[in-house]
């Protein structure tokens, strides 16, 4: 996340970008201000006003970024447990066809076998 500097046109208000590292999704929080940037000429009652309000400005910041964090760490945990779903699916289905299959071959192993006892015994009755 970066925090920028007030632009020249807009000098009252606080601006942070949220920047996903794995994606090129970005996020822009911008807070105006009411008071104007402290400056060196300003009284003491005008800069506590400014700093008041960029304190309560940067804690709504705070709030913000965290609910977008958590909301994205939410849609992250569903995305693995899908992925996690599907792949467990695709494997269930693998190792029930194998299952199967094996079934199908003893069966056909247990129909041969039963076939040579009736061979034996018919050529037993000859």
């Amino acid at each position: 996340m970066t925090m920028s500097e007030p632009e020249k046109e807009d000098q009252s208000a606080l601006r942070a970008t949220y920047r996903c590292a794995a994606t090129t999704t970005s996020q822009t929080f911008t807070y105006p201000l009411q008071n104007s940037a402290a400056s060196a000429n300003q009284g003491t009652s005008e800069k506590t006003a400014y700093l008041s309000e960029l304190r309560s400005s940067v804690s709504k910041l705070r709030t913000d970024i965290n609910a977008l964090l958590t909301s994205k760490m939410e849609q992250d945990k569903a995305a693995a447990g899908e992925s996690a779903a599907a792949t467990g699916q695709a494997a269930g289905q693998a190792a029930g066809q194998a299952a199967k299959d094996k079934v199908a071959a003893a069966e056909a192993k247990a129909e041969a076998v039963e076939d040579g006892f009736e061979g034996e015994d018919a050529s037993e009755d000859a």
